[in-house]
């Protein structure tokens, strides 16, 4: 049968400055403690006592007792630790907001939080200002060409390149500018009798540029009389009856009017020169942009497309596409009315030679 024997030890110490001063080499695994710090030591048997580490010192290998790390061990819950206030703190997790901004493992439990822009946004209500967007692709709003109800996109760009908005058909609420696919409206756009002309420019490069057709002196030199004879040849130009080809046109339908080509041939000053469609090839107008990021990881410039327009081909040359039917007027109306002083000069002479 097993004998327990009671006992109780005492271990070696002194005050710490008689330890220090006496500086004694502890024998191997003796315990030595300071008695007016409680400090330990444990000796090796070779090394003297003011060169062995205490074997528990507060700031050295012991933390020091801290409210705030009280707190952070009574935490069970995981996630990202906030320090609320003084020895006090809360688990947290980053959350986004739906449609806003997607947060990925938001409590760092899986890795680092991720926070990106979902594939399909929600920005009602909020209000977007400054920087540069490129490569924007938006889609219109509930739009129904059929019906007209709803409403195009609200798309705002300022700058050398216009305004673009919106138009809503159920409020009849019409922007300067709608564009739906390849069809490019003017809603707004109003009459006036004192409005100058407006043309569109198949020939320019891009094609389709929107000028304004004026009339003042001060864009004009060179100034002459119209020759009568130019004004009287231009009578003789009929006009035809035709049914368009174009796609906007009822093909059953109609119509009276002038060949572009023809008056190229009198007079190619009368006719609107422009670039067809298979005259025209795409260019990279804009090369496309990587990322950019500062030392940061910030972007400094986000990664773009590449911008694509379309020019003449080589060696293309401008065709007849449309007249200019305000100065083919003009010039018709001048020779009528040179016709028309001529007979009047005739029946004068013929009833000057009648016997009174």
């Amino acid at each position: 049968m097993a004998e327990t024997i009671n006992y109780r030890f005492k271990v070696a110490g002194k005050t710490a400055a008689t330890l220090t001063a006496d500086n004694p080499t502890p024998l191997e695994r003796e315990l030595v403690v300071e008695t007016d710090t409680g400090k330990v030591k444990i000796g090796n048997g070779a090394t003297a006592w003011n060169s062995l580490p205490y074997l528990f010192a507060i700031g050295t290998n012991v933390q020091a007792f801290d409210a705030d790390l009280s707190a952070l061990a009574a935490n069970s819950t995981s996630g990202l630790w906030a320090r609320t206030g003084a020895g006090t703190g809360a688990a947290r997790t980053i959350t986004g907001t739906a449609n806003e901004i997607t947060v990925t493992n938001g409590g760092g439990i899986a890795g680092d939080p991720t926070i990106s822009l979902p594939s399909s946004m929600t920005l009602t209500g909020k209000t977007l200002t400054g920087g540069t967007y490129r490569g924007v692709s938006i889609a219109a709003n509930s739009y129904s060409a059929a019906s007209k109800t709803g409403h195009w996109v609200d798309l705002g760009i300022s700058g050398a390149r216009g305004l673009v908005q919106s138009y809503n058909f159920t409020t009849a609420a019409m922007q300067p500018l709608d564009i739906y696919g390849s069809v490019v409206t003017f809603p707004s756009i109003t009459t006036t009798a004192s409005a100058a002309n407006a043309f569109i420019d198949s020939g320019s490069t891009p094609a389709n540029s929107l000028l304004r057709s004026t009339s003042s002196l001060r864009y004009k030199r060179d100034l002459e009389p119209l020759h009568e004879d130019i004004a009287r040849a231009s009578l003789a130009m009929w006009p035809k009856f035709y049914r368009s080809k174009a796609a906007a046109d009822d093909p059953a339908h109609s119509f009276y009017g002038h060949i572009a080509e023809e008056w190229a041939e009198f007079d190619p000053r009368f006719v609107h020169w422009g670039y067809q469609e298979d005259q025209l090839e795409d260019y990279v107008a804009e090369k496309p942009l990587k990322e950019l990021r500062n030392r940061n990881g910030e972007v400094t410039r986000p990664a773009s497309p590449a911008i694509v327009r379309q020019r003449p081909k080589r060696g293309a040359k401008k065709r007849p596409d449309g007249l200019q039917y305000e100065r083919i007027n003009m010039v018709q109306i001048a020779g009528l009315i040179a016709e028309l002083a001529e007979l009047k000069a005739r029946i004068a002479e013929l009833e000057a030679r009648q016997p009174k």
